[in-house]
């Protein structure tokens, strides 16, 4: 798989840090202060996602079209799946703040197949027993900022990159032919960047409740393949103390994304994923 010269990741890094120091310092008022500027927070979050999805992928080989698989009836993938957020954060969400965030989840089936399939070249017959495995990480890099309207609540915008990670794998360990039995097996893995635009709407409830929610995605991809990518969610900030907040809320992820595997081949995946997460954040 060929990369680019350099990290776009890496680059949106030093994008952010150098908007970052270039913006003025804010109010010098409250605690946390030295030589009259007031430092950023660092916010470190772990959340818990349970995810329902659904999907469609398929891969073509020498120019011959893959089947369109249908995630759960055709493969049987788990329909519920879990994921695992983590985000650190330098700043805060009513002013500026650069964040990174990662995630991964993956879903795996057994099944005997209702009918003949061909993904990535490989025919898997009817009835053949199959293993069959998504996997799907997720880092981002970006840098957002707000502006309060006078009405208590604030609208921003967000930039920066992501990178996803998608791996697919059918594997059948006892496909008959005639004079005995063989292992076939194919699979796609794949990870491109992105660039990363969002929108981001703060707003509070008392009690020092906030309601935090952004949409964003991409318009383009880099490397050889064409995706389109959008996410987002809301949740209830609620503080315990200075330091500690727990975030109830709900999370949205799809992914549309057609990769060329070569000059005639192309694979293709077509997932949603959505669900309630619950977040602890520890706040310094």
């Amino acid at each position: 798989m060929t990369r680019p010269d350099s990290s776009l990741l890496s680059a949106a890094l030093a994008l952010a840090a150098g908007l970052a120091l270039a913006s003025p310092a804010e109010a010098q008022s409250g605690g946390g202060q030295r030589s009259g500027t007031k430092l950023p927070h660092i916010r470190a979050e772990v959340r818990y996602w349970s995810i329902e999805w659904s999907g469609d992928l398929d891969a073509d080989a020498g120019g011959v079209a893959g089947t369109s698989l249908d995630a759960h009836h055709d493969l049987d993938l788990d329909n519920e799946l879990h994921g695992i957020e983590a985000l650190v954060t330098l700043g805060d969400f009513d002013a500026g703040w650069i964040a990174y965030q990662y995630f991964r989840t993956a879903a795996r089936g057994e099944f005997f197949l209702q009918r003949n399939l061909t993904y990535r070249g490989v025919n898997f017959p009817q009835d053949s027993r199959v293993f069959s495995r998504v996997d799907l990480s997720y880092s981002a890099l970006t840098l957002g900022q707000v502006y309060g309207t006078g009405q208590g609540y604030f609208l921003g915008v967000e930039i920066g990159a992501g990178e996803y990670h998608w791996r697919s794998r059918i594997r059948a360990p006892e496909v008959g032919t005639g004079t005995g039995t063989e292992t076939r097996h194919a699979s796609v893995d794949e990870d491109p960047t992105l660039p990363i635009f969002g929108v981001v709407l703060v707003f509070g409830l008392g009690e020092g409740i906030r309601f935090y929610g952004t949409a964003r995605g991409n318009f383009f991809a880099f490397r050889s393949n064409d995706s389109e990518l959008i996410e987002g969610y809301g949740e209830l900030r609620i503080p315990f103390g200075s330091w500690l907040t727990v975030n109830l809320g709900w999370r949205y992820f799809s992914l549309d994304a057609t990769f060329r595997l070569n000059s005639t081949d192309n694979a293709r995946v077509d997932v949603f994923f959505h669900g309630p997460f619950i977040g602890v954040e520890v706040r310094i």
